[in-house]
């Protein structure tokens, strides 16, 4: 339990150093958007593992989670389709999620 808060904290701390550098690379109004929406992109993907990590049914899965504008993109493979919709529920539920794309594959019988 302690291990997985910290690494966390670890995931957040990351990515919340990420923002700032983004930010400063800009001078222009168009770059000022674009960081403030990867800023945004950053926290939504960060949060969106978090709570993944939290989930009993997904903290063992081997999730990849991106997110571009407010969307979210989750790759990788589950055991069963159970695992998935607890996936796909859990990044919806995360506050600046316009929309979750699904990309988990079904582990093949052989694979689990």
């Amino acid at each position: 339990m302690r291990t997985r808060n910290l690494m966390i904290a670890a995931m957040i701390a990351a990515f919340s150093a990420a923002a700032p550098m983004a930010m400063a690379q800009g001078d222009g109004q168009g770059t000022k958007e674009s960081a403030s929406s990867f800023a945004g992109d950053t926290v939504i993907t960060t949060k969106v593992k978090a709570a993944l990590l939290k989930e009993q049914a997904t903290q063992s899965l081997s999730i990849k989670v991106k997110t571009v504008k407010g969307v979210v993109q989750l790759s990788g493979s589950a055991d069963d389709s159970a695992q998935i919709d607890s996936a796909v529920r859990v990044a919806r539920g995360i506050d600046g999620v316009q929309d979750v794309r699904n990309d988990i594959q079904l582990k093949k019988t052989g694979d689990r």
